[in-house]
């Protein structure tokens, strides 16, 4: 995803990391640490990326370029998901192989 110009994604590197990159000169501004998943969704809400790993880890870190920075993390689906989370409103869902979720994110 791209914000404020820096693109955001994540690389198979270590095991999956999280990455910010300057998206005009392409400079690294960071990386997470490795171990991340193999597979993750990249999503953007306001300030925040929004991930979800193939292991069923949803977690929020803001989205700039001071570093990696986790702001919550949950355990959403005992198996793989199946799809990106869909973000509605308040409330996101998670599909996974034997059903669909919905979580509410406050308000």
């Amino acid at each position: 995803v791209v914000a404020k110009g820096l693109l955001f994604g994540m690389s198979q590197r270590n095991q999956g990391h999280i990455f910010c990159v300057d998206a005009a000169s392409g400079e690294t501004q960071w990386s997470s640490e490795g171990r991340m998943g193999e597979n993750v969704s990249v999503q953007l809400v306001d300030d925040l990326l929004v991930l979800l790993s193939d292991t069923g880890r949803l977690w929020f870190a803001k989205a700039d370029a001071q570093g990696y920075q986790e702001v919550a993390t949950y355990s959403v689906t005992n198996g793989s998901p199946f799809a990106h989370p869909v973000l509605e409103g308040h409330r996101i869902l998670i599909k996974d192989q034997d059903s669909l979720i919905c979580y509410s994110l406050g308000e």
